[in-house]
């Protein structure tokens, strides 16, 4: 088509190259007018947030999680990978029912959360647990969440059933 100038979308193992780059293992994600720019192609930083925290219970939150994620929980860093922090969320949800969001911080792809996740315990007795979570996104994936939350009041919520 004359006058449209197009970029080619290739990914390489998380790092996007446009028209005619040369590197092992692109896959084609598809044409776009640079007039659109490669940012608005994913969703930005704040979107991907607020449709994790949408999906949380009961929707595609896995999906919005890269491969290869990083998870922290109060300075400790588990095994690389989304799987370790799928688990261990699936866990979490057996007690948390509901999130609030009280504020989110964005600035470029590193994001802050503060939530207020509503427990109930298996014998019905109820509580909250306050987190501070800490993303970084790209490309439209989470890449890294660490969470800070008081680990001896959590402790002592679930060891009193």
């Amino acid at each position: 088509m004359p006058g449209v100038a197009a970029c080619v979308l290739l990914q390489n193992e998380g790092t996007w190259t446009a028209n005619g780059a040369s590197t092992n293992h692109l896959t084609f994600l598809g044409l776009a007018p640079f007039s659109m720019g490669l940012k608005s192609l994913f969703m930005d930083t704040r979107a991907v947030i607020q449709q994790y925290f949408k999906n949380l219970y009961g929707g595609d939150w896995e999906s919005l999680l890269a491969d290869n994620m990083v998870f922290r929980n109060n300075g400790k860093e588990n095994p690389p990978g989304k799987t370790t922090y799928i688990e261990a969320t699936k866990r979490f949800l057996h007690i948390a029912k509901s999130v609030e969001v009280k504020e989110l911080i964005v600035e470029g792809d590193k994001a802050c959360a503060v939530t207020r996740y509503a427990l109930l315990s298996p014998t019905g007795k109820t509580g909250v647990c306050d987190v501070a979570e800490l993303f970084a996104v790209r490309n439209g994936k989470i890449h890294s969440n660490s969470i800070i939350f008081d680990m001896l009041a959590f402790h002592e919520f679930t060891a009193k059933g």
